[in-house]
């Protein structure tokens, strides 16, 4: 009994936005304690269509969500080439 693809990606997303809301809220727990003033820096992407919009608050931040972006990309077309290929090949 496998699971089928679109089912284990779907385990797997959801798998990995629980694992994150844990690890914010264990930073959130843990440095409640700090008493320096930290900077806070920010970072995203958006793929609209072929279109990349990426935002950030700093160049070091706008850089690593553009990395991060083309690496979400290459993954999704290797995905699609490989793991179904009846996308590509009809």
């Amino acid at each position: 009994m496998g699971l089928s693809i679109g089912l284990a990606m779907m385990s797997l997303g959801m798998i990995l936005i629980l694992v994150g809301m844990l690890l914010m809220m264990l930073s959130v727990i843990l440095g409640s304690g700090a008493s320096t003033r930290t900077r806070v820096e920010y970072g995203g992407g958006v793929m609209v269509g072929p279109i990349p919009i990426v935002f950030g608050s700093s160049n070091r931040m706008i850089l690593a969500a553009s990395i991060i972006l083309a690496v979400l990309v290459v993954a999704s077309l290797v995905i699609m080439i490989f793991l179904v290929p009846s996308l590509v090949h009809g």
